[in-house]
């Protein structure tokens, strides 16, 4: 990784939580659960299932910091879930991480189902 690269990573993150973050419940599935900022990206197309209908994905966008947000490596698919509202001003609900994570610019990009 450049130094450039490096410099976007340590700034793009907090810059794009600060502006687009609200608050999600972050639990690894080990300890407790933890408050954390993050953008949440709902109803993104993910394809067509079987029956020939749209499937939408959530993804939840963390800072990569192992005390802010969560490292890619402390995520277990099938024991990390995140609480958060499936509406802006709803209720909040945990769903599990599908997938194994995505890391770059800072974040770790987490789909959600």
């Amino acid at each position: 990784m450049s130094v450039f690269h490096a410099n976007f990573a340590a700034s793009t993150g907090p810059m794009l939580l600060s502006q687009h973050g609200e608050s999600v419940t972050l639990d690894l599935g080990v300890g407790t659960p933890r408050a954390v900022q993050a953008i949440v990206k709902r109803d993104i197309p993910d394809g067509i299932d079987e029956s020939g209908r749209p499937v939408f994905v959530t993804i939840v966008e963390l800072l990569s910091d192992a005390e802010l947000g969560a490292l890619a490596t402390e995520i277990v698919v099938g024991r990390a879930k995140v609480s958060y509202p499936v509406r802006v001003g709803g209720a909040s609900e945990y769903r599990s991480v599908r997938k194994p994570p995505r890391s770059g610019n800072g974040l770790v990009a987490l789909e959600v189902s």
